[in-house]
């Protein structure tokens, strides 16, 4: 073997995982980040209501996984969310209000928010068989109806329909209806939802484009200018994650009004820039890598978008 073909082993020993690092941060950084509220239990059959098995939560925890599997978009944690929702004293489902959906979406630092109704969950059953003689086929049916919202304007940039039903012979209808968030996957309902909610997931996937990357605004709660770090009061529960670019971004002009003498614009100037190197729930520590580090104080704005 020559020289020169070794060469070559050497210097693809060492670039191909290379290539495969810019590779996963290149498909993970078109990725946007999303979140499933829970859904609305709008019309149940009364034996799930009289049990107050939570339908719309279990169909959320669904979709969840659905979007995970599809890897179009990144779904929050459900702890993250529920976090935010408690500290804004608010309800999981039932939330109409698109201001309110967004604000939640902002504090998260997703580009969207998902909300939904269950229009339709319950079994039927039929005797298939002459002279009500033969064998029990029972069906699940479901129907849910899902809207994407847009968290930087608070639109609905897509609503959705998914219906789907599926059947199974010779098992009894309290066999089919005993089931809970845990098990309901494996059973012919959660089979049905599933396909009742590939429409939804479908639909969603083409509306991706349209989607802004989030902005996460903070501010500069500590500067340490010896180690030209700071911390600012934004962590994961904000959508923060480690290598995250922020911009300090400054004031050097407030334009008022002749009449009023109200600020009617602010012009503002990029003076450094901030990399994430450690994210915690409610925190994040950032290195300065470029600009003017030493103009850095506490209380600053702080953006991920110039």
């Amino acid at each position: 073997m020559t020289v020169m073909k070794w060469h070559q082993k050497i210097v693809m020993f060492f670039i191909f995982p290379v290539l495969i690092v810019f590779q996963g941060y290149a498909a993970d950084a078109g990725v946007k980040k999303i979140a499933v509220l829970d859904f609305e239990d709008a019309a149940v059959s009364a034996h799930f209501q009289a049990r107050n098995f939570k339908i719309g939560r279990a169909v959320a925890d669904i979709l969840v996984t659905e979007l995970v599997k599809d890897g179009t978009f990144k779904v929050i944690e459900r702890s993250q969310l529920e976090k935010v929702i408690s500290e804004q004293k608010l309800s999981a489902s039932g939330l109409v209000d698109t201001s309110e959906v967004a604000k939640i979406g902002k504090i998260l630092g997703v580009s969207a928010v998902i909300v939904g109704s269950v229009t339709q969950f319950g079994i039927d059953s039929k005797v298939m068989g002459i002279f009500g003689i033969g064998v029990k086929q029972n069906y699940a049916k479901v129907a849910v109806n899902a809207r994407l919202i847009d968290t930087t304007t608070a639109e609905i940039l897509n609503a959705a329909e998914g219906s789907a039903e599926e059947s199974a012979s010779g098992v009894s209808i309290e066999g089919l209806a005993n089931i809970d968030a845990s098990n309901m996957a494996n059973t012919i309902l959660g089979t049905a939802t599933k396909n009742a909610l590939a429409n939804i997931v479908k639909q969603f996937k083409e509306q991706s484009a349209k989607l802004r990357e989030a902005v996460i605004n903070a501010k500069v709660a500590y500067v340490d200018k010896k180690n030209k770090t700071c911390i600012i009061d934004a962590g994961k529960d904000h959508g923060v994650a480690n290598d995250t670019i922020f911009y300090v971004v400054k004031v050097v002009k407030e334009i008022k009004s002749p009449k009023t003498g109200a600020v009617i614009k602010r012009l503002t100037d990029v003076v450094a820039e901030l990399k994430v190197i450690e994210v915690e729930g409610s925190n994040a520590t950032l290195l300065c890598v470029s600009g003017k580090c030493d103009t850095i104080n506490e209380n600053d704005d702080v953006s991920t978008s110039k």
